[in-house]
């Protein structure tokens, strides 16, 4: 799920409204920056490495320090501190609190499997991505498609509407984003593409 945590920022930034709309789409996806990063320096792991090959129900994952559950808990705490820290507003740190809890909460029910913490602990979640990625890529739209309606409705009930291309423009990275995924849910791009 990558559009649809970002979709997330847009209720966060409407309910802390201090918050630079930059640093809520950050921390609605800081657990997946850091693995990335992670990944780069070769700590967490990912086969097959060619994105020609991967597929999101071949992918395997190890997010032990980004995505299981007691470090999730980890960085919900330490954004959340840093948000206080930084802009010294209760709203902004609690907001980009539940932005980082709320990544690991989907990535539970829509994402890859995690454990509490590492392989020798319980293992946890749906894994859809693994077992029924079609679902998981649904699962994202309605998220999407839930943040937009509702950041739109509370923009209108504000005054300050949004507009018509606007809301066109919102709904349709929310839901293309995650169908455009819909072709390597199970096959590869070198399997696509015959190379």
């Amino acid at each position: 799920m990558i559009v649809g945590h970002y979709a997330t920022a847009l209720v966060a930034t409407e309910k802390a409204p201090r918050a630079p709309f930059w640093w809520l789409l950050i921390a609605s996806n800081i657990a997946d920056f850091v693995w990335v990063l992670l990944v780069a320096v070769g700590i967490e792991k990912v086969e097959p490495s060619s994105m020609f090959e991967a597929t999101l129900s071949n992918l395997r994952i190890d997010m032990t320090y980004t995505h299981d559950v007691l470090p999730a808990l980890g960085w919900t705490l330490g954004v959340g501190l840093l948000a206080f820290v930084i802009w010294r507003d209760v709203p902004t740190a609690i907001w980009s609190a539940i932005l980082v809890a709320f990544h690991e909460v989907s990535d539970l029910v829509s994402g890859f499997h995690h454990y509490i913490y590492g392989p020798e602990t319980a293992r946890v979640g749906l894994g859809l991505y693994t077992n029924a990625p079609e679902l998981a890529l649904a699962i994202e739209v309605a998220l999407g498609v839930a943040c937009v309606w509702w950041f739109a409705r509370s923009r209108s009930r504000r005054g300050m509407p949004v507009s018509s291309w606007g809301k066109r423009w919102l709904y349709g990275i929310v839901i293309v984003g995650p169908l455009a995924q819909l072709a390597t849910a199970r096959t590869s791009l070198s399997d696509l593409l015959q190379m």
